[in-house]
C-alpha cells in the first residue's frame, strides 16, 4: 500500500472513530435511565443542533475566465479555503457539474505539503485533500487557492459548477490539527461557454 493510500485509509479510519465515539455516548446516555434525563435533553439537543450547523470558514469557487470559454477550451476553477484560523490537516470538497456537457481534466493541490484526490461520479466532483505526514509547517488559510480544477467544455451554454454541502453521505469539511471537523460556508459560480 503507497504512502497517499495508508494517509488516505487513516483520516478515513479517524472519522469512522469519532462516529463509533458519538454512538458509544448516545447509547450510554439512554440506557442510564431516569435520572439523567437532563443529561439526554443536552445531547439530543446536540445532535439537533448539527443538522443547523454554523459555517466556520468558507470553500469559494471562482475562475478567471471572465468574459467566457468556447468549447474543447479549458475551463480553469480555482476553489480557496479559509479556515478560520485553524491548522487545515484534510478537507473534503464536493462539486457539483453538469456532467453531460463537461469532461473533467485534472484536480491539482495548490497547498504545499498536501495531496488532493479526486473521485469523479455522475455530475459530482469528490475532493480530498490530505496534509502530508512530513509537513510540519501549520495551514492556517484565508481565502489562498486549494486546487485547481480543469474542466473541457462539450457543447455551448450557461452552466452552473457549485460547492455541495452534502451529497448522499459524503460532506464538504475540513478537519484541523486537533481532529475536530468544520462544515465551511459554500459558494457557487456560473459559467458560460460560446
Amino acid at each position: 500500500m503507497s504512502n497517499n493510500t495508508k494517509h488516505v485509509v487513516m483520516f478515513v479510519l479517524g472519522l469512522a472513530g469519532l462516529f463509533v465515539l458519538g454512538i458509544f455516548f448516545i447509547s450510554i446516555t439512554k440506557t442510564s435511565g431516569p435520572k439523567n434525563k437532563g443529561l439526554q435533553t443536552q445531547v439530543s439537543q446536540t445532535f439537533n443542533e448539527e443538522s443547523s450547523r454554523e459555517k466556520s470558514g468558507y470553500f469559494r469557487l471562482s475562475t478567471p475566465e471572465t468574459s467566457g470559454i468556447s468549447v474543447g477550451q479549458t475551463l480553469l476553477i480555482e476553489i480557496s479555503l479559509d479556515t478560520n484560523g485553524k491548522d487545515l490537516t484534510g478537507y473534503d470538497a464536493l462539486v457539483s457539474f453538469d456532467s453531460e456537457n463537461f469532461e473533467v481534466q485534472s484536480a491539482q493541490s495548490e497547498i504545499k505539503g498536501f495531496e488532493v484526490y479526486k473521485k469523479v461520479e455522475e455530475g459530482l466532483i469528490k475532493l480530498t485533500g490530505i496534509k502530508g505526514p512530513s509537513s510540519e509547517e501549520e495551514a492556517v488559510f484565508a481565502g489562498e487557492t486549494a486546487v485547481k480544477l480543469a474542466l473541457l467544455p462539450k457543447k455551448s451554454g450557461t452552466y452552473q459548477i457549485a460547492l455541495l454541502e452534502s451529497k448522499d453521505k459524503s460532506k464538504s469539511k475540513f478537519v484541523d490539527s486537533e481532529t475536530n471537523v468544520y462544515y465551511p460556508g459554500l459558494n457557487s459560480i456560473s459559467v458560460v461557454v460560446k
